[in-house]
C-alpha cells in the first residue's frame, strides 16, 4: 500500500496529464539526443578507422600515362615499396533525367575482382563486375535516382552513349560519398570499358599506380619521398606523370570532418538536455506556487519539512 503522501504526488501529476506528458517527453528527447551522440561518437570513429585500414589504403596514388603489369612489378620490387598495384580510371557521365547528367568516375577492376590495395568490397548484387554491366558505389544510387536492376545511359569521355544495367553496388572506403564528392563512382571490367568505347589495348591498361610504403606508413613526408622516387621511375620508362596524390596517412577522408560534426551534435544534445532541466524546474516551481496553501496546511498539521521536500523531490524523480 502506498503512503497517503504519495497519493498526493500521483494526484498532482494526474490532474495535469498534458503538462506531465510534455515534461516527460522533453526529458526523454534531451537524454536520448545527448546520450546517443556521446555513445555513438567513439564507435563511429573507431569503426570507420578500423574499416578503412582493412582495405589496405594506398599511401600514394600516381596518375600517369597508360602502363602495363611490367611497370607495376618493377615498382613493387623497389626497396621502399611494400605493395604496388595498377588501376585504370575513366571519366564519364550518367543520365539522371531528361537532358540532365551527373558526373561519373569509372574504375576498371580485375576480371576476378581480386585487389590488394584500396580494396573495393561487394555490397549487393553481382560481383565481380560482369561484362557489359555497371556496379555503383552504394552512396551513388540516391544521387543518380536508380536502383539495382535499372538500366541507365552512360557516356565515357570520347566514347559512345550506351545503355547499361546496374548489376550491383559496392562499398568503397577509398572514395568519399557521392553527395560530398559531387560525382558518382562506378566499377566495370576491361571488356565493358572497350564496349563503352574506351581503350582496346589489353597491355597498357592502367593509368594509376597505387603504392603502400614498406616503412613509416604514418609519416607523410616519408610517403611523399617514396612517391617521388616511384614517379621518377615511371618517367624514366618514358611516361609523363600527371599528378601525385598523398592522402592523409591511414585516415579516411571523413575522419577530418566527423569530429566537428559530432561535436556540434553533442552540443545540440547537451542543449536539449539543459532545456529539459529548465522545464522541470519551471514546472515544479509552478506547481509549488499553486500549492502554497496546501504546503501551509501540511505544516499547520505538523508535517515536517523533510516530508514536504520528499513529496516534491519524488515528483521530480517521477
Amino acid at each position: 500500500m502506498l503512503r497517503p503522501r504519495w497519493y498526493k504526488v500521483f494526484r498532482d501529476l494526474s490532474l495535469h496529464k498534458t503538462r506531465t506528458l510534455l515534461v516527460v517527453l522533453s526529458i526523454a528527447v534531451g537524454v536520448f539526443a545527448f546520450g546517443a551522440v556521446v555513445a555513438a561518437r567513439d564507435n563511429i570513429l573507431h569503426e570507420l578507422h578500423d574499416s578503412y585500414l582493412s582495405i589496405n589504403p594506398a599511401g600514394a596514388i600516381i596518375t600517369t600515362e597508360p602502363f602495363d603489369d611490367e611497370l607495376v612489378e618493377a615498382v613493387g620490387r623497389m626497396e621502399a615499396v611494400a605493395q604496388a598495384e595498377g588501376r585504370r580510371t575513366v571519366l564519364a557521365r550518367i543520365q539522371i533525367g531528361p537532358n540532365e547528367w551527373y558526373d561519373l568516375e569509372l574504375f576498371v577492376l580485375p576480371d576476378n575482382g581480386q585487389m590488394t590495395v584500396n580494396i573495393v568490397q561487394a555490397e549487393a548484387g553481382a560481383w565481380p563486375p560482369p561484362d557489359h554491366a555497371l556496379l555503383l558505389e552504394r552512396s551513388a544510387l540516391p544521387r543518380v535516382h536508380a536502383r539495382i536492376g535499372d538500366t541507365v545511359l552512360v557516356e565515357i569521355a570520347g566514347g559512345e552513349q550506351r545503355r547499361i544495367p546496374i548489376a550491383g553496388t559496392t562499398h568503397d572506403l577509398s572514395t568519399v560519398p557521392a553527395v560530398i564528392a559531387g560525382k558518382a563512382f562506378g566499377y566495370i571490367n576491361l571488356d565493358t570499358l572497350e564496349w563503352l568505347g574506351g581503350t582496346g589495348d589489353y597491355d597498357q591498361i592502367y593509368n594509376q599506380m597505387m603504392i603502400v610504403v614498406a616503412e613509416h606508413p604514418l609519416d607523410e613526408n616519408h610517403i611523399r619521398h617514396v612517391a617521388d622516387q616511384v614517379a621518377e621511375k615511371i618517367e624514366r620508362s618514358g611516361r609523363t606523370v600527371d599528378t601525385t596524390e598523398v592522402p592523409t596517412p591511414q585516415q579516411h577522408p571523413a575522419e577530418l570532418v566527423l569530429p566537428t560534426i559530432l561535436l556540434i551534435l553533442s552540443g545540440l544534445g547537451a542543449l536539449a538536455l539543459l532545456l529539459a532541466m529548465f522545464l522541470i524546474i519551471n514546472t515544479i516551481e509552478a506547481i509549488m506556487t499553486q500549492q502554497v496553501r496546501q504546503i501551509g496546511i501540511l505544516k499547520a498539521v505538523g508535517t515536517r519539512n523533510r516530508i514536504i521536500m520528499e513529496l516534491y523531490f519524488g515528483m521530480v524523480l517521477i
